[in-house]
C-alpha cells in the first residue's frame, strides 16, 4: 500500500491522535491520583459543576461511557461523599449535586502551572492558527445535531476554570491553555467514539479492542515482552499480562524464551498477522466518525504533521514507528 494515500493518512490521524489522548490522559491521570480521586471520578465531578442536577444518561454522553460505567462512578462518588441527590418538586425524582466536599475536591485537584502532566508541555508550542486547525477538524468529525451539547461542556469547563489553577499563568498562557483544553476534549471524545464503534465490530473476530491494540504493537516491536507492552500500550503489567495470554490463547502472538532469566519474548503469529491486515482494510475506514474525514484530502497530511509534533513534544516518538510497522 502507498503511503501517502488516503487510506494511510486516516490509518496516521486515528493512531496519532489515539496515542496522543493515552499520553495526556495517563500523565493527568498519574496528577489526579495524587489527591485519593480517579480521572473519570474527577470528570463526573466536572460535569456536575458545569450541570448541577443532570440525568446519569446525559453525564453518558458526555463522558463516553456506558450507562452502567456511569453508574458504577457515581456509587463511588456516593461513597466518598462527594455527591448527594436533590429531592426535585414531584419528590418521585432526584437530581444529582455537588457536596461540599466535593466542590472542596475539584478546587484541590486543579492543575497548577508546574504540573507535570503532558498537556502543559504542549503550551505555546503551536500557532494559534495551527490550534484552530485541529480544532474544526475534529469538530467536524464529531459533532453532529445530536451531540453539540458537548461543545457546552467545553466551554462551560473552561468558562468556570475547573480544570487549572491559572493564578501563575499569564493571561496568554491562561487562553492558550483554555484552547488545548478544549482540543483535548474534542480527541478524547473522537477516540472513545471510535474505540466503542470499534468494539463492536471486532466481536465478529472474536478480538476485544485492548486486544487489537497489543498485537499492533507487538507487530511493531517484535520481540517485545510482556513489561515492555504495558509501558507502550498505557497499560497496568497486569492488564498486559492478560492481554498476552489470551492473545497467546487465541494462537494470535508466540512466545519465546529470552536470554534473560524467566524473560518472555513475544511476536506476532501469521493469523494474528492477518486479524490485522482485515481489520486496516475493512473495519477503521468505515467507522461513520472516520468517512468524513476523506474529504479533507491533501489537507489530512497537514493535520497529521501537526498531530505528529504534539506526540513528538509529550515524548510519545514511538507512535511513528507503530504507524508505519502496521499498516
Amino acid at each position: 500500500m502507498k503511503r501517502n494515500d488516503i487510506a494511510f493518512q486516516l490509518h496516521s490521524f486515528y493512531n496519532l491522535s489515539r496515542y496522543l489522548f493515552l499520553k495526556i490522559e495517563y500523565t493527568y491521570n498519574s496528577e489526579v491520583e495524587k489527591h485519593n480521586i480517579t480521572l473519570p471520578q474527577l470528570r463526573v465531578l466536572w460535569i456536575l459543576g458545569c450541570f448541577p442536577g443532570i440525568s446519569q444518561d446525559r453525564i453518558a454522553k458526555i463522558g463516553c461511557w456506558t450507562p452502567p460505567t456511569v453508574s458504577d462512578i457515581i456509587k463511588i462518588l456516593f461513597q466518598k461523599k462527594l455527591i448527594y441527590r436533590e429531592e426535585t418538586s414531584n419528590k418521585k425524582t432526584h437530581t444529582l449535586r455537588l457536596t461540599p466536599v466535593g466542590e472542596e475536591k475539584v478546587l484541590e485537584t486543579k492543575i497548577k502551572k508546574d504540573s507535570n502532566i503532558a498537556l502543559l508541555k504542549l503550551l505555546n508550542k503551536f500557532t494559534y492558527k495551527e490550534l484552530e486547525l485541529l480544532l474544526n477538524t475534529f469538530k467536524f468529525a464529531i459533532i453532529t445535531e445530536d451531540n453539540k451539547y458537548i461543545l457546552e461542556y467545553i466551554e462551560r469547563l473552561n468558562e468556570l476554570e475547573l480544570k487549572f489553577d491559572f493564578s501563575d499563568f499569564s493571561r496568554d498562557e491562561k487562553d492558550y491553555t483554555k484552547k488545548l483544553v478544549f482540543i483535548y476534549n474534542l480527541i478524547r471524545i473522537f477516540v472513545l467514539t471510535i474505540q466503542a464503534k470499534h468494539s463492536n465490530i471486532l466481536i465478529d473476530c472474536n478480538l476485544t479492542y485492548p486486544q487489537l491494540r497489543a498485537l499492533n504493537i507487538i507487530k511493531a516491536f517484535p520481540n517485545i515482552t510482556s513489561s515492555e507492552l504495558s509501558k507502550i500500550g498505557f497499560w497496568s503489567k497486569s492488564t498486559a499480562n492478560l492481554i498476552v495470554s489470551n492473545l497467546y490463547k487465541k494462537q494470535l502472538i508466540c512466545k519465546q524464551k529470552g536470554s534473560v532469566k524467566n524473560s518472555i519474548h513475544i511476536t506476532i503469529s501469521d493469523i494474528g498477522e492477518a486479524i490485522l491486515s482485515y481489520d486496516i482494510k475493512n473495519n477503521l475506514q468505515n467507522i461513520d466518525i472516520i468517512t468524513p474525514l476523506k474529504n479533507l484530502g491533501n489537507d489530512l497530511t497537514y493535520i497529521n504533521s501537526l498531530i505528529s509534533k504534539m506526540n513528538h513534544v509529550v515524548e510519545n516518538d514511538l507512535i511513528n514507528n507503530i504507524i508505519l510497522r502496521t499498516y
